[in-house]
């Protein structure tokens, strides 16, 4: 089965303020056990992992009802549950959205 994951990091929380000209949102494409190291909108750097995905489908269309991701950012694991049933997730790194 492939499973794949954009995970949209967002500038860090406890930083400088990112420079009006560069954009403010990063996006990362990952496979299960993949890293990437994303720089971020201030400069700073962070490695982003996709861990696992689990998926909650309905029987009637199989169609993805809830999904939980588990990633680790700077090697902080988090679950992120895609909207619409959450907002985004802090680490000390940074925030992280899944869509």
């Amino acid at each position: 089965m492939f499973a794949a994951l954009l995970v949209v990091v967002t500038i860090p929380c406890l930083g400088a303020p990112a420079p009006a000209s560069g954009p403010l949102l990063r996006t990362v494409d990952l496979d299960r056990g993949e890293v990437q190291e994303v720089e971020l909108a201030d400069g700073t750097k962070a490695k982003v992992k996709l861990i696992d995905i689990e998926e909650t489908r309905d029987e009637l269309r199989s169609a993805i009802r809830q999904a939980r991701v588990k990633v680790a950012v700077n090697g902080e694991e988090i679950v992120l549950i895609p909207p619409p049933t959450t907002c985004p997730r802090p680490s000390r790194a940074c925030r992280s959205i899944v869509r």
